[in-house]
């Protein structure tokens, strides 16, 4: 989703607008369902999303 934003031609306040608009959706969904995910999912797949989310987050400067 990030990916596609930063490569679309939009301004770099558009994309942290867009940015936030999406984690906070995000966020409220988790809310609102209640999801958890399961704790082998987590332990699964934590590293490799952290260092994803890094690298994005470094790329976008957030």
């Amino acid at each position: 989703m990030f990916v596609t934003l930063k490569h679309k031609n939009v301004s770099d306040s558009q994309l942290h607008a867009e940015s936030i608009n999406y984690t906070i959706e995000y966020e409220a969904l988790m809310v609102w369902y209640g999801t958890k995910i399961p704790d082998k999912i987590y332990h699964k797949m934590n590293k490799q999303l952290t260092s994803e989310w890094e690298r994005m987050r470094k790329s976008f400067v957030i």
